[in-house]
């Protein structure tokens, strides 16, 4: 639960049409760079993502970028589930 409310902190108070706003591509990597921005890097010379592991970036051979990115997914549909509206509600669950 705190994960949740630690990634909704981010946003500034809107109306709940502003989070349906974000549901692009565009949105989904806005997403990901706000919730993983300190510990993950795409290092287009190199075609790899990097992880940071405390003292130094490590090339990601295990998936660990891949779950990252599965969670920012989850994290919308659960604030989906937080919606009042089932108009938008829906909408989050459909994206």
């Amino acid at each position: 639960m705190c994960d949740i409310a630690r990634s909704i902190s981010r946003y500034a108070p809107g109306a709940p049409h502003d989070v349906v706003r974000t549901l692009t591509d565009a949105g989904n990597a806005d997403r990901f760079a706000q919730q993983w921005g300190t510990e993950v890097r795409y290092v287009p010379e190199l075609g790899k993502w990097l992880t940071w592991f405390g003292t130094h970036w490590q090339v990601d051979a295990v998936g660990a970028v891949m779950e990252m990115a599965k969670q920012t997914a989850f994290r919308i549909y659960e604030e989906g589930t937080q919606m009042a509206d089932s108009h938008y509600r829906d909408r989050i669950a459909r994206h």
